[in-house]
């Protein structure tokens, strides 16, 4: 019976050392440009929650964000209004239609 050392065995599966020499140079060389950086997407945090509860309209911030909270025409035909917050100028859209009444 033969037994050989699990050193030999994994040595024979790494290869030969002239094949590790080369591994190795391949390894040492610098990168292109275009392999070392990547774009990435924008990413938006939120800093402003709005929150429409029981009558009682929450606006809540975390950093100097521009809100407005007033009311547009939501229907022309009718003259209906509704509320409307706004973050640095976009309306948030996380706000359900409020009618002025309906607000505390």
């Amino acid at each position: 019976m033969h037994l050989t050392s699990w050193l030999d065995s994994v040595r024979v599966r790494l290869g030969s050392l002239k094949n590790r020499r080369h591994a190795r140079q391949l390894l040492r060389r610098p990168a292109s440009q275009s392999a070392m950086t990547e774009r990435l997407e924008d990413r938006t945090m939120l800093s402003v929650t709005s929150l429409w509860l029981d009558g009682e309209l929450s606006v809540l911030s975390d950093s100097s964000d521009s809100i407005t909270i007033e009311t547009q025409v939501a229907d022309p035909l009718s003259g209906a209004l509704e509320v409307v917050v706004k973050v640095n100028g976009i309306e948030d859209t996380s706000v359900p239609q409020i009618d002025p009444s309906e607000v505390n």
